[in-house]
């Protein structure tokens, strides 16, 4: 397995500091600073690499307590307050997802327990089946076939009943949220094997 230290002359200080002030270039504004996000997720997965992991690994993941312990200590020193920690977090997450992918193969991600598919892959995923799920919502008559869309369209389903409340409804108005409840019955009946 080549997972190596490309940067093997660092130190884990000297990577924990040029992140640390990635990050803090990186929130300095408003807005992230996409750039400074991307530097700071490359460095996040040198950092990574710093540590084993359970297997004796470099801890490509960021699973081991040492590194979770270190990079709380990063967050910290680069001034990210408690209730920004977890956006900031996500956003570099994001890219170092992105980043490992183009570093490593996919059956060396898979020995991690890694998805070779990059978080903007999915991200785009994820709108499709959105858009789709949507799409057939609007008009009834596009079918949904793909597990992932079903999966999709169906929890969609679900939290936008979980969301309707019928009490206190006229009687008219309860006689039309009758029919599509018994459309929807129906509907349950013929796709439940």
């Amino acid at each position: 397995m080549r997972i190596l230290l490309h940067m093997s002359q660092r130190t884990l200080k000297s990577v924990q500091d040029d992140l640390t002030e990635s990050l803090r270039a990186a929130t300095a504004h408003e807005e992230y600073d996409v750039e400074q996000m991307k530097k700071a997720a490359g460095l996040l997965i040198d950092f990574r690499l710093m540590f084993n992991d359970s297997h004796g690994r470099p801890d490509l993941g960021g699973k081991s307590y040492g590194y979770r312990q270190a990079i709380a200590d990063v967050v910290t020193g680069a001034g990210i307050v408690p209730m920004d920690k977890g956006s900031v977090m996500a956003a570099v997450r994001y890219h170092a997802g992105n980043i490992l992918r183009d570093r490593y193969t996919a059956e060396e991600l898979a020995d991690y327990g890694l998805l070779p598919v990059k978080p903007v892959q999915r991200q785009q995923a994820e709108r499709a089946a959105n858009s789709r799920a949507l799409r057939a919502a609007e008009n009834g008559n596009e079918k949904i076939t793909d597990l992932f869309e079903i999966q999709k369209a169906l929890r969609m389903s679900a939290n936008l009943l979980d969301s309707v409340e019928i009490k206190g409804l006229s009687k008219v108005d309860r006689k039309m949220v009758d029919f599509y409840l018994l459309h929807l019955r129906e509907r349950l009946t013929e796709i439940t094997p």
